[in-house]
């Protein structure tokens, strides 16, 4: 099998290891261990239009070579349609085979239809 050629200058992006959704993150104040509470894969909306309940997203990504520029976006399964994108951060990989965590609190997300 044939390898593509790599782009020089080019750094390859990070590899996602987990996105989960979850009700809330928290820290263990003497080992600094995280503990993920309620994950879950749907959002109840009672009635449309109406809001989310605020969450937290936990990523953690590894294999990055120096600073990228992280983004989120939310999208409809069905029409592939963007519901929420945001700009949250950049983030540092100072060692390839380190993992970095992202904790990211969100609002209230308003739908506007169910699809």
């Amino acid at each position: 099998m044939a390898r593509k050629k790599k782009d020089k200058g080019v750094i390859p992006p990070p590899v996602c290891k987990a996105i989960l959704l979850c009700d809330a993150v928290l820290a263990d104040p003497f080992t600094g261990k995280g503990t993920v509470v309620g994950i879950f894969e749907n959002f109840l909306v009672p009635q449309f239009p109406g809001r989310t309940s605020p969450f937290f997203v936990y990523v953690q990504m590894t294999n990055g070579i120096g600073k990228y520029h992280i983004t989120i976006e939310m999208r409809s399964i069905p029409s592939d349609q963007i519901i929420a994108h945001a700009d949250v951060t950049d983030m540092e990989f100072k060692d390839r085979s380190a993992k970095n965590v992202l904790l990211l609190p969100v609002p209230p997300l308003p739908f506007a239809k169910c699809r």
